[in-house]
């Protein structure tokens, strides 16, 4: 199995320096044109099933993909929203230090993640491998066959990288840790999930044993629709239990781009910065 995970194309908020978290905000004429972009260079993949975010800049993003693989099933998951920033959110960036805001906690996120990735690994693996292990599944029948894209938010993107990296030293980049909030009710059970985790010194660990190639730098800035590109399979433990590996194979990919859209920047407290 490969799974695509997509940031989404650019809003006019992008543009202007604004904090979106979980406002609806929908793409831009230039976003829409990404994704665009993004849709034709997948056109030839074997997609499977799309997964999105609720929010309109997400779902405007998986449908652009989704015009070209009409079989595959779309599914919105509040799980996959960008993160809440309570009262920063359609405000500058500058003003974080300013304007009080109980915002979504870096292990809030995580654990809702965490418990998409979880689900998602756990339907999708198959009850017996062949011989020859490991594998990644190829028959149209077997759930852990095919590709499966995620379109979701940078912030989503640094969350499920701090989750397949868990108990590796490696070069990730870390977004902003703020004061916890409650994020909307249909999240509650999520959010019950990670008061759990502010309580545990250990983090749940991931569901997938990632192998990081250490030529994927996953400093690069994961900018409006880049993708990251993990492979998964399963091995037989030898008990009869079929556990899932994998390998990040691309993180920011944006090939698909214009060059004068490829701009590189630095991450800086919660969000890029280009660079002068």
């Amino acid at each position: 199995m490969l799974l695509y995970l997509v940031r989404h194309g650019k809003t006019d908020f992008n543009n202007d320096g604004l904090v979106q978290g979980q406002l609806d905000v929908p793409l831009n004429e230039e976003g829409r044109g990404q994704a665009k972009r993004l849709a034709e260079s997948l056109r030839m993949v074997p997609v499977r099933e799309i997964w999105t975010s609720d929010l309109k800049r997400a779902e405007e993003t998986a449908r652009a993909v989704w015009e070209f693989h009409p079989r595959a099933s779309l599914n919105f998951d509040p799980r996959l929203r960008g993160r809440s920033y309570g009262a920063l959110q359609g405000r500058k960036w500058e003003d974080r230090d300013n304007i009080p805001h109980l915002s979504e906690s870096e292990k809030q996120i995580d654990a809702r993640l965490h418990f998409w990735l979880s689900t998602l690994v756990q339907t999708k693996t198959p009850l017996t491998s062949p011989l020859s292990t490991p594998r990644t599944p190829l028959s149209p029948n077997d759930p852990g066959a095919g590709v499966i894209i995620a379109v979701t938010h940078e912030e989503c993107l640094l969350s499920l990288l701090r989750i397949l990296c868990r108990g590796q030293a490696r070069n990730i980049n870390n977004s902003l840790t703020i004061h916890p909030d409650n994020i909307d009710n249909s999240l509650m059970e999520t959010v019950e999930k990670a008061d759990k985790m502010e309580k545990n010194e250990s983090p749940p660990e991931s569901p997938i044993e990632v192998l990081i190639p250490p030529g994927v730098d996953t400093s690069l800035k994961c900018g409006n629709t880049a993708v990251a590109i993990v492979r998964v399979w399963w091995t037989d433990n030898g008990q009869g239990t079929m556990v899932p590996q994998g390998r990040l194979e691309a993180w920011g990919a944006d090939e698909h781009l214009p060059k004068e859209d490829d701009e590189r920047g630095y991450f800086d407290q919660g969000h890029y910065v280009e660079d002068e």
